[in-house]
């Protein structure tokens, strides 16, 4: 069982995470990052849940950072289209490997600080 939790106000996010990490297939466990950044802009995308699927969410958030017109706005809209657009496929892979339908589980949570939210 993953630990994820938000504590959140109107100035402040605090973001915790456990690193437990386990092989789906093996069963090996390892530590794993649960938290990454997108630094340049102030911004966090954690999890709990499959660190496949966290991973290639955070490449392709990472990747959009870097357009000139990118803002915390813009990736909040985009995300959930693109959750939705992957997540049948990931769920398809997590049955055709035959593992257990808790595998396909994730909880994600994205935050950040933006200009446009600064008073």
């Amino acid at each position: 069982m993953s630990i994820l939790t938000v504590l959140l106000s109107a100035d402040q996010l605090v973001v915790t995470v456990d690193t437990w990490a386990e092989d789906a297939l093996s069963g090996q466990a390892s530590a794993g990052a649960k938290v990454l950044l997108i630094p340049q802009h102030q911004i966090l995308l954690a999890t709990r849940g499959s660190a496949q699927f966290f991973l290639r969410i955070y490449q392709l958030s990472l990747e959009a950072s870097f357009r000139a017109d990118f803002t915390l706005e813009q990736l909040t809209a985009e995300l959930g289209r693109v959750i939705d657009q992957l997540w049948p496929n990931y769920a398809k892979a997590v049955a055709e490997a035959g593992l257990p339908a808790e595998y396909c589980t994730t909880e994600l949570v994205l935050g950040g600080w933006s200009p446009k939210s600064a008073a």
